[in-house]
């Protein structure tokens, strides 16, 4: 080679020129970044439950996500962070793993660790960390005569939109920015106030009781009243003896027939509320295997719409649903069975699965499953239903014994009027021992009457401990009562004619009042009637801009921290957002936006540090080299090497795609003391193998 360049001198000035020339290109169009691109070896797996303990997210999110991803291939040491809401999970891998193949193996382990959380649980997200997650910029934004309220909105519809659009930023986030929501709140004066109403209905219901109870009090008084009157006027009532028979005999008949029919409600209301207790029964069984029912319909939905052997799946999509539709009908397994199944469908799909239906499952009907899987809804209908027939099951229980007791002592004064009748003929001397057995007659009624009395009131408050709405309305049924009324979800589509409608189910919450006349539950117990959730709850719209405060050049301030794309220059993305900064600050009067941190600031400190370093260190060099050869030529040949190997070299970076960061000047720098030791070694051998002839 040495001897080539030699002896062809301009073919090296050529090639020296076009080195020049593309290093210089190529210098003025590579990426400059702070750091190099780099695989480090860490994952983080974050997941969501909504208004979860630090304890339930632990026990119930952390633990299976450590269980289940601690056993993938490469991974030597999992910590964890289980907080309010959310659960953070980090694996380290071996410095060596391929982290590609690593994301695919935790994939597929978070899916089958999926099954294991709650059904309130988000789906676990995978981070690799990088250090492209640093954000290029963060900055803080104020405006003169802004309060936080208004701040936030400006900075969500003007300042954020205005970076997201600029060349080579990926994405901006907003720290500060205050967000609203609902907070519903169970009142105990307002659930009061309803059992207030509810104990006055029962009272209202338990009143026709009571007043049998008193007339039947007052009968015994009258009957008295009776006998002491008869005493002296025995003689002149014979006459009238027969007549009261015959209103006794009535009253007997009118008692019986009361009797026998509060027995037969009684007996209803007691078969009615054994069917319930079964069906609950039953419908609790459902809820406690609702695992199974999922997996058993996922397993129907997929046996629905696998392809046979002649080609054919059993259900198809029909016409007018869409692949979205679809893939979202599917994913609700109870909402597909319902819609798309038919019961031949049905039998022929549970037919299809390996082994059929599960025992315990192979008689149940298509109707039949579906019931069971909205058995938790149908568990709380029933327990309203069952409290509901228990209130009227105590009043008839009561309203019984008071008819029985009200029989017995008609049976008891007719037996006696019919005795009175028999002396009376006899004789005016048995009259005093006729007294005397009606005056015992009475006596036993009033025991009676006064057990009829104490039943009564147990049965009253039996039902009026049932009619407490304070066990009913609970945090957990509120909660699941709102969630199932803010749901929505698109139905397809209706076609009449050449008009398109599109469907949808259900109705999310749009406004304050639509969640206060959200309706929980209906009574009827008085006027109650509807209990919506502000009539047990108060409805409130609270921020979160009491959990942060930031304040800059006096007034309140939020930070935007913006990111940039994979493969835009970290320096080209920090003067783009700057002149961008630039513009919205003159076009809105008082806004200011600060840089906190920029990373092209400190990437041009870097690079203009570094470049100075490595130009004094050939100057060095060069003067060194010249103060002790004392020649000008090799000195000149050493001179001009250092330049042609970097921009060399710059050449062999930019078409390799190594960017310009603080690692690769510094290997350059590094690479011009190695190439003047390296000249000064040839030149001495030079100067040798002349002295040597």
């Amino acid at each position: 080679m040495s001897k080539y360049c030699v002896k062809k001198p301009y073919t090296v000035v050529v090639a020296v020129v076009m080195v020049i020339v593309l290093g210089v290109i190529s210098f003025m169009n590579m990426v400059t970044d702070l750091l190099p691109a780099m695989e480090l070896p860490y994952v983080v797996v974050v997941t969501t439950m909504p208004g979860a303990s630090p304890e339930q997210v632990e026990s119930q999110i952390t633990a299976p996500l450590e269980a289940g991803l601690g056993t993938v291939n490469g991974v030597t040491n999992v910590t964890s962070t289980s907080s309010e809401n959310v659960s953070a999970v980090v694996l380290e891998f071996d410095s060596g793993t391929n982290m590609d193949s690593a994301m695919v193996n935790l994939s597929t382990a978070a899916d089958q660790v999926r099954g294991l959380l709650p059904d309130t649980a988000g789906n676990p997200m995978l981070l690799q960390i990088s250090p492209d997650m640093l954000p290029v910029m963060i900055a803080a934004v104020d405006m003169e005569g802004m309060d936080v309220y208004q701040l936030t909105d400006f900075a969500s519809e003007t300042v954020i939109p205005a970076f997201e659009r600029q060349a080579g930023v990926a994405s901006v986030s907003g720290t500060g920015l205050v967000e609203k929501s609902v907070e519903i709140r169970l009142s105990e004066e307002k659930i009061e106030a309803i059992n207030t109403r509810v104990l006055a209905s029962v009272d209202e219901e338990l009143s026709d009781a009571r007043a049998e109870l008193d007339d039947a009090k007052k009968k015994v008084e009258d009957g008295r009243t009776e006998l002491e009157n008869g005493k002296t006027a025995l003689e002149n009532r014979q006459g009238d003896t027969a007549a009261e028979l015959a209103d006794a005999s009535a009253q007997l008949d009118s008692a019986i027939a009361q009797a026998q029919a509060l027995a037969s409600q009684q007996t209803a209301l007691e078969a009615s509320k054994a069917a319930l207790e079964a069906e609950k029964k039953a419908m609790e069984q459902a809820a406690a295997m609702q695992p199974q029912l999922n997996m058993l319909a996922a397993g129907i939905v997929q046996a629905a719409v696998a392809t046979g052997p002649d080609g054919a799946a059993l259900v198809t999509r029909p016409e007018g649903v869409s692949e979205e539709e679809w893939a979202a009908a599917q994913a609700d397994p109870a909402l597909f069975i319902g819609q798309y199944v038919s019961d031949e469908v049905w039998a022929a799909a549970a037919g299809s699965l390996p082994g059929g239906l599960p025992e315990g499952f192979d008689s149940m009907t298509r109707a039949q499953f579906l019931s069971a899987l909205d058995a938790p809804a149908r568990v709380a209908e029933l327990e309203t239903a069952l409290s509901d027939l228990e209130t009227e099951l105590i009043a008839a229980k009561a309203m019984a014994e008071q008819a029985k007791a009200g029989v017995e002592k008609a049976q008891e004064a007719y037996k006696k009027l019919e005795e009175g009748k028999i002396l009376a003929a006899a004789g005016f001397g048995s009259a005093s021992a006729q007294l005397a057995a009606a005056e015992s007659a009475l006596k036993e009624g009033e025991a009676q009457l006064e057990d009829a009395q104490e039943q009564f009131e147990d049965a009253r408050a039996a039902a009026l401990e049932q009619a407490d709405m304070s066990a009913l309305l609970t945090k957990e049924m509120v909660a699941n009562l709102v969630m199932a009324q803010n749901f929505a979800m698109p139905a397809g589509y209706l076609y009449q004619g050449e008009d398109q409608y599109l469907l949808k189910v259900g109705d999310a919450f749009s406004s304050v009042e639509e969640v206060e006349n959200a309706l929980l539950l209906h009574m009827d117990a008085g006027d109650v009637g509807d209990v919506r959730l502000s009539d047990v709850a108060d409805v409130t719209v609270i921020d979160n801009s009491g959990e942060s405060y930031a304040r800059m050049n006096g007034n309140p301030a939020v930070a935007v921290s913006i990111q940039k794309t994979s493969t835009a220059s970290t320096s080209e993305v920090s003067k783009t957002v700057n002149e961008a900064i630039e513009e919205l600050e003159a076009k809105y009067p008082g806004l200011r936006i600060t840089p906190l941190m920029d990373q092209g600031v400190y990437i041009q400190m870097t690079v203009d540090s570094v470049l100075s370093n490595l130009g004094w260190g050939a100057v060095l060099a060069v003067l060194v080299l010249a103060l002790f050869l004392k020649d000008l030529r090799p000195t000149l040949v050493v001179a001009f090497s250092i330049p042609i190997s970097l921009m060399f070299a710059v050449v062999l970076m930019y078409f390799s795609g190594v960017t310009l960061n603080m690692i690769s000047l510094s290997g350059l720098a590094l690479g011009v003391g190695m190439l003047v030791d390296n000249s000064i070694v040839v030149v001495e051998n030079v100067y040798r193998l002349r002295g040597l002839g």
